[in-house]
């Protein structure tokens, strides 16, 4: 990869960044508001805010804004990743689409499912040395993204 296709890459992943990241922090500090007790909506709300973070985040069987904007911007990569991946949950390609948009792992666990921060971390080791081992046309762009 040369040097320009990697300015290239970060610009496209710093417009992702400064496009959800300031959603990502307010939606953060609602989950941590919602986990302590400090916010507590009613079931009906519970239920519109989940419709409107799907649409917006996707699910592991269903792409949001977001995983079409990533697409969008850098080429189809997560259609690329699907294809050179196939054996990839739809879980982790959710998540490596919030990791490439700059999301904090404590909204990503929320959004995705998961457990902790943790298992985001390690999802994103386990993608990142899959990637590592093969020689797939987009491996380092992947990595990149990643970062």
């Amino acid at each position: 990869m040369t040097q320009i296709e990697r300015k290239s890459i970060d610009r496209q992943r710093h417009a992702m960044h400064r496009e959800y990241g300031l959603l990502a922090k307010f939606l953060s500090k609602i989950f941590r508001d919602i986990d302590s007790g400090e916010l507590q909506l009613s079931e009906g709300m519970r239920d519109l805010y989940r419709k409107e973070l799907e649409a917006l985040f996707g699910t592991s069987t269903r792409w949001g804004k977001l995983q079409q904007d990533l697409n969008e911007c850098q080429g189809g990569i997560l259609k690329d990743l699907k294809k050179d991946f196939p054996y990839f949950t739809g879980t982790q390609i959710q998540v490596f689409s919030y990791l490439a948009s700059g999301l904090p792992f404590f909204l990503i666990a929320n959004l995705a499912g998961l457990s902790s921060e943790n298992s985001v971390y390690v999802m994103k080791t386990k993608m990142r040395e899959r990637i590592t081992g093969t020689s797939c046309p987009r491996r380092e762009e992947y990595l990149k993204l990643l970062e």
